[in-house]
């Protein structure tokens, strides 16, 4: 009979990770979207602009379709993700008007009061910026002498 021997095998170092490239500052968009075009559009601009400043960010764009802003089961979630986002763009390739993203919008709005939030809107070939940030209530205000009534940026005209 012959005998095996076997030698213990010297023990192998664990694989390196390599560091992650640097891939700059993160910058999460929140991209609410009509069609296809539309978000192609808006992530292209948002690429372009970014290269622009000649810094380095890290584009991480979420991606939402306006069914699912409109749906009551996804509005909620929706909301959140948009919470965590630095800037909000909702984007259609038509400028048709959705009743639904108004109160979306709202929504948005009253979850994010209290902190600024800039929401980019791009309709066809037009884009409008709007920047809110709430207003430190006056001193009176704060006693309660004056209530305090938010103005809605999507109020109807009277």
């Amino acid at each position: 009979m012959s005998s095996t021997h076997r030698t213990a095998r010297p023990a192998r170092p664990a694989k390196l990770r390599r560091a992650p490239a640097d891939r700059g500052v993160p910058f999460r968009v929140f991209i609410g979207y009509g069609d296809v075009p539309a978000v192609r559009c808006a992530t292209a601009a948002l690429a372009d602009a970014i290269r622009s400043t000649g810094r380095k960010f890290d584009l991480q764009p979420m991606l939402w379709t306006f069914a699912q802003l409109a749906s009551g089961h996804w509005r909620l979630r929706a909301v959140r993700a948009a919470l965590e986002a630095d800037i909000v763009v909702l984007a259609s390739s038509t400028p048709a008007e959705n009743p639904f993203l108004e109160t979306w919008v709202e929504a948005f709005l009253a979850a994010k009061r209290g902190r600024s939030a800039t929401l980019v809107a791009v309709a066809g070939s037009e884009a409008w910026t709007i920047s809110i940030e709430e207003a430190h209530p006056t001193p009176d205000e704060e006693h309660g002498l004056i209530p305090s009534q938010p103005e809605s940026v999507l109020a109807e005209p009277a």
